[in-house]
């Protein structure tokens, strides 16, 4: 019965391998980002309808090296290993090219992406979801 249980849970990892490489790509990136006492602050004002983000009291340790290594990772990464979500998985990722490449100010950026990689995480293309997808190993 042990082999058989191995052959399916190897099978299972073969299958989502790309799901998991992604969000293994995801969770290396976010432990560089700033903790929650050094990120930036955002303001809602509900009278004008939109969110101020306030990075001047924001400290990171990331270097525009870092931040552009994971932007190529992002662009390279070969998503026709993804099995399931696959579309939502490039949206996602696409997303995220997209505030680096076109925002100027790096802690900008920075800030964006880690609020989208914190989020709610029913915002986020888990396969399984993430209690059992962090079981697994995603």
């Amino acid at each position: 019965m042990g082999i058989i249980k191995d052959i399916v849970f190897n099978t299972i990892l073969i299958i989502f391998k790309g799901n998991r490489n992604f969000f293994k790509l995801i969770n290396e990136f976010q432990d560089k980002l700033p903790p929650q006492h050094k990120k930036a602050e955002e303001y809602s004002d509900e009278k004008m309808g939109f969110t101020v983000v306030n990075t001047s009291e924001m400290k990171m340790n990331l270097t525009t090296k870092e931040i552009d290594l994971f932007h190529k990772k992002l662009e390279n990464f070969n998503y026709n290993l993804v099995f399931l979500k696959k579309k939502e998985i490039k949206s996602y990722s696409k997303n995220l090219q997209r505030l680096l490449s076109t925002s100027g100010w790096d802690k900008f950026a920075i800030a964006m992406v880690q609020k989208i990689l914190e989020g709610d995480i029913k915002d986020k293309p888990y396969v399984f979801g993430n209690k059992i997808g962090k079981f697994i190993g995603f």
